[in-house]
């Protein structure tokens, strides 16, 4: 979806209309800024693997700042660029729909697991399998000594 500033004012933003390339996620998010709900975009961060992955991801946190509140389709182009959001209207408990602006386009879809495919939502929990995971690994950890 092209949103950007028109003549470098606030509050006024350029839609592409509705097509039939529109997506389903795009036209859910017309939806919601049609009908006057506010909105929040929370950043996702994510933890890379390695020893330092959860301090690149406190580091990448505390760049990206806050979740922002959005009221238009014009609040859009304030998104940091290539940075994925979730776009939770605030009358919702979850969504599925991802933001990112790119430029001057801002594209909207979802997110799947990498090993499940499952669509996540903001409220998926993608974090107890892990546990599970490291203690897998430990159990299954080759000692120095071959054992």
């Amino acid at each position: 979806m092209q949103v950007e500033d028109v003549e470098g004012g606030h509050g006024a933003a350029a839609v592409l209309p509705i097509g039939h390339e529109t997506t389903a996620a795009e036209r859910m998010v017309m939806s919601w800024f049609a009908a006057g709900h506010d909105m929040l975009w929370v950043p996702i961060v994510e933890v890379a693997s390695g020893r330092d992955g959860a301090a690149r991801a406190l580091s990448d946190a505390q760049d990206i700042g806050e979740p922002l509140p959005l009221r238009t389709l014009a609040d859009l182009v304030r998104l940091p660029l290539g940075i994925k959001g979730w776009l939770l209207p605030v009358h919702l408990e979850d969504t599925c729909i991802v933001a990112v602006r790119e430029d001057d386009a801002v594209a909207f879809g979802t997110l799947a697991h990498p090993i499940t495919g499952q669509t996540l939502t903001f409220r998926t929990d993608t974090e107890s399998g892990l546990l599970d995971l490291r203690r897998l690994d430990a159990a299954t950890e080759v000692t120095d000594d071959g054992r």
